[in-house]
């Protein structure tokens, strides 16, 4: 027969169960006489301490005190302590008949169930419950006499008071200054006149930058004001710009008539405001102005030539056929001024830079008249 070796959960005693018969639901040790609760689990025995309010049989537990062990459920393998263990005379309890005794499910070897974790507790353990701590009673706060309060209020008086903390500054957004132009006492009150006035100023000094700002608000206030449109074309033309953009420019001579006429058009634009916004008698004195300026760019044009020819050596005035080279290209220019390009004053134009190459250097004019001007 084969039976099943259990220990005790309360002094560690063995104790051998026949799995043949009924399973009992209380098991008595007879070695501390606690009893314990019989479970069966998987296929398996279990036994299961209970807390009792009596106290133990020292004397037994004494006797077992070198073999006891934690009180935890244990299983132990019947193969391994069959033998081993001899069996005690007398199991405590009667033994039931066996009646509607069930078989064991397995002959196999008991598996033994593993321990349980220590921070897990028992589903048939009572729970234990923490008892709360005790709120401690806050205490009143004692009643000062008056006399005691006006000391304590003379001792804050006599004490100094506390430097305060300096705060830190907050950062304030520094707005950027405009520094605003001088302005002269001699100027008249006129917004618009004293614009026309920095603005001739600027351009006497060739200070482009500061004319064209002034230039700018002088045409809000009244773009029909001629001055401004006269003083831009003088600059244009103090810069080189009708050598620049007709003779001078290495693809002058392949533009179609057509282009060329759109060329001399938008480099003509300021000057064609100023005569447009101009009195009849300002128009003349326009284009004379024009016309020298324009003869005064061809005969720089001309004597470059000469100096790149000469090198090193200062020019003297006179112009060899290698430096008239450009001439045929300043007739061309000339030739496309007409009225469609200049309106009112082409005539005048052309007449007042013959007549200013004539006045600046009598014999290149008469050799450009013998090439064709």
């Amino acid at each position: 027969m084969t039976m099943i070796l259990l220990m005790c959960p309360h002094c560690g005693g063995r104790l051998q169960i026949d799995p043949t018969l009924r399973l009992q639901s209380m098991l008595t040790c007879p070695y501390c006489s606690r009893k314990s609760l019989m479970q069966k689990k998987d296929g398996q025995i279990v036994l299961r301490g209970i807390i009792t309010a009596h106290a133990p049989n020292e004397t037994l537990r004494e006797g077992f005190s070198e073999t006891a062990e934690p009180t935890v459920d244990r299983v132990v393998d019947p193969v391994q302590h069959a033998e081993a263990e001899p069996a005690p005379e007398s199991v405590s309890g009667p033994e039931p008949e066996p009646e509607n005794v069930s078989e064991p499910e397995s002959d196999s070897l008991a598996v033994p169930e593993p321990e349980p974790k220590p921070d897990e507790p028992d589903q048939t353990d009572e729970p234990v419950v923490e008892p709360k701590p005790a709120l401690e009673p806050v205490a009143e706060p004692k009643a000062v006499p008056e006399a005691d309060q006006a000391t304590e209020q003379d001792a804050d008086m006599d004490r100094s008071p506390e430097p305060e903390q300096a705060e830190p500054e907050q950062m304030v957004e520094e707005k950027p200054v405009l520094i605003k132009q001088p302005v002269d006492a001699d100027l008249p009150d006129d917004r618009q006149e004293r614009l026309v006035q920095l603005a001739t100023r600027a351009a006497q000094e060739n200070h482009i930058m500061v004319f064209n700002s002034y230039a700018r608000q002088a045409i809000d206030c009244d773009p029909t004001d001629p001055r401004m449109y006269a003083l831009r074309s003088n600059l244009i033309e103090r810069a080189h710009g009708f050598a620049r953009a007709t003779f001078l420019s290495p693809v002058w001579m392949s533009y179609t008539p057509r282009h060329k006429a759109f060329v001399l058009a938008q480099h003509f634009s300021s000057f064609n405001a100023a005569v447009l916004y101009s009195e009849e008698q300002h128009k003349t004195t326009l284009a004379e102005d024009t016309g020298r300026l324009i003869a005064w760019q061809i005969r720089e044009s001309l004597i470059e030539n000469a100096r790149l020819r000469l090198g090193k050596q200062p020019f003297n005035g006179k112009f060899h056929r290698q430096d008239l080279g450009t001439v045929p290209r300043v007739i061309d220019a000339l030739r496309n001024i007409n009225e469609t390009v200049v309106p009112q004053v082409a005539d005048q134009l052309l007449l007042s830079i013959r007549n200013e190459l004539d006045k600046l250097d009598p014999k290149l004019y008469y050799k450009m008249l013998r090439i064709g001007l």
